[in-house]
């Protein structure tokens, strides 16, 4: 994210748990341009319409407030931003298949699909990527990608 602002722009990171902010820390200290902050997604101590854009990456299937949670996040972008979210998700396309079937026993939260119907209260703009991703730690981690921006329509909810 840093890379993507530069030098002068500013980098928020958010996270509930404090292991993870201690570990985002080690990365982040070198850095005079990203912030960490403990907050609940659901209820976010940072101004209206302050960021450019908004990137949330995992844990949106698990939040009890999903819908609190994204109208954060589209009140606290400005007009035009991207809001980008990414969590596990199999292609619907695939749950049926021999391999779908399988990574959908393997973890439940594969089954889980993008909050469409929430982010469409904000945004006319909306697009879902499916993607299996490939590391050494899984063997497989299937995700949706979802990219929409903050438009004048959602002025009237995520207030």
């Amino acid at each position: 994210m840093r890379k993507t602002v530069g030098e002068n722009g500013l980098v928020v990171g958010v996270d509930i748990s404090i292991s993870m902010l201690r570990y985002a820390r080690r990365i982040a200290k070198k850095y005079q341009n990203v912030v960490l902050i403990r907050a609940n997604a659901s209820s976010l101590p940072l101004k209206d319409s302050y960021f450019d854009g908004v990137f949330h990456v995992g844990g949106i299937n698990t939040f009890k407030m999903q819908v609190l949670a994204i109208r954060e996040m589209f009140r606290v972008a400005r007009m035009g931003a991207k809001i980008v979210i990414i969590d596990e998700g199999l292609d619907p396309k695939l749950r049926n298949t021999k391999r779908g079937q399988k990574l959908l026993k393997q973890n439940a939260l594969y089954s889980s699909l993008p909050p469409v119907d929430e982010i469409k209260k904000y945004s006319d703009y909306l697009r879902v990527e499916w993607g299996i991703l490939l590391n050494k730690w899984l063997a497989f981690w299937p995700y949706y990608l979802s990219r929409s921006e903050k438009n004048p329509r959602s002025l009237g909810h995520a207030s």
